[in-house]
């Protein structure tokens, strides 16, 4: 799998895990979310994109809005 060859640049050989996690990553095209900073090299090369917990769930935080309106199946009127 070519993602692990371009992420195990990032990371030692020991920490093999963090390597296939942000070679998934790569390869869906998905945001990596952690708090772990043995990605800090990996997010500043900008290979693929890292967010803290934080930003993430103050990102899901920031669409709750969409779930209000009432045409929303997750709608209160629907419960």
């Amino acid at each position: 799998m070519l993602e692990i060859h371009i992420c195990s640049e990032f990371f030692p050989d020991s920490e093999l895990s963090d390597i296939v996690h942000a070679a998934t990553c790569l390869f869906a095209d998905a945001i990596l979310i952690t708090n772990d900073n043995h990605f800090n090299k990996i997010k500043k090369s900008g290979i693929i994109e890292v967010w803290s917990n934080t930003k993430a769930i103050k990102s899901i935080l920031d669409r709750e809005t969409d779930y209000d309106e009432p045409d929303n199946p997750f709608h209160q009127s629907y419960l």
